[in-house]
Order: structure tokens, then C-alpha cells, then sequence
């Protein structure tokens, strides 16, 4: 609830107290990883996130829930690797059809974020690239201007 409600320091140190009272229980573990993302503790949650791949490999909904998590709260990097991971595992269509959008949206956003030069030029049906000048022929600028 802790982590939920936007205090992930607090649902750290509770998480952490869990996972050393038992530590062989993945969802407390996967909890862990996602609170620890949000805290900004990369490497406590790349741990967590390791220890639940090695152990829990095999499970495929359960590696689809932690890539969904992964995607919510991790860096790009890591949640397009949990994301890999998992597309493997994933039997049934449904998660693999949820995993693959995720991938997806992930190079989307990566295309997205990459720099354009300035020699790019854009398709004429995008709407910066009929907003500059001459981009159009004579007989189109005289209808535009009509």
C-alpha cells in the first residue's frame, strides 16, 4: 500500500525487512525490484530483478507482469531486456501480444528521442513539412493562394 500511494522509501525498507524474513517469496521480491526503481536505487532493483530471471525463469505470466512493471518504472535498457526475456517464456498469445506492443512502444519512443539532423527531410504529408517554404510546386502555391 505504501508503494502504491507514492511512498516508495517507506515501502522499501518494509519490502526489504520482508524479503530477509523470507526470502525465497517472489512477489515480495518483485515488489522490491518495483520500489526500489522508484526510489532511484538501480542497482538494488537490477538484483532483485536478476534473483527473480534465475529463479522464477520459467514462469511466463509472472516474467510478462515483471517486464509490464519494468516498462512502468525501469530505464529503457533494462525494460526492453525484461521485456526480451519474457517474450520467450510468454505460451500464451495474449501475453505475447501484450509484450510485443510493449517492444513496440519501446523503439517508438527510442525513434522519437533521437536527434534529427538537419539535412533530414520530412515527408510532404507531415503537417512541419507543408508549413515550409518550398516545399511546393508553382501550381500548388497559386491554389493555395485562391
Amino acid at each position: 500500500a505504501l508503494l502504491e500511494t507514492g511512498d516508495p522509501d517507506g515501502s522499501l525498507q518494509v519490502l526489504t525487512r520482508l524479503v530477509k524474513a523470507e526470502p525465497g517469496e517472489a512477489a515480495s521480491r518483485a515488489y522490491l525490484m518495483r520500489a526500489a526503481f522508484r526510489s532511484g536505487r538501480q542497482q538494488e532493483a537490477l538484483a532483485q530483478l536478476d534473483w527473480l530471471r534465475t529463479n522464477l525463469g520459467g514462469d511466463g505470466p509472472f516474467q510478462a507482469q515483471l517486464a509490464e512493471w519494468c516498462f512502468q518504472e525501469a530505464p529503457a535498457k533494462v525494460a526492453g531486456g525484461q521485456i526480451a526475456f519474457a517474450l520467450v517464456r510468454a505460451a500464451q498469445p495474449a501475453l505475447q501480444a501484450r509484450l510485443a506492443y510493449l517492444q513496440g512502444t519501446l523503439r517508438l519512443k527510442a525513434i522519437r528521442l533521437r536527434p534529427r539532423s538537419d539535412s533530414t527531410k520530412l515527408p510532404a504529408w507531415t503537417p512541419a513539412a507543408k508549413s515550409m517554404p518550398g516545399r511546393y510546386s508553382a501550381h500548388e502555391s497559386l491554389w493555395r493562394r485562391s
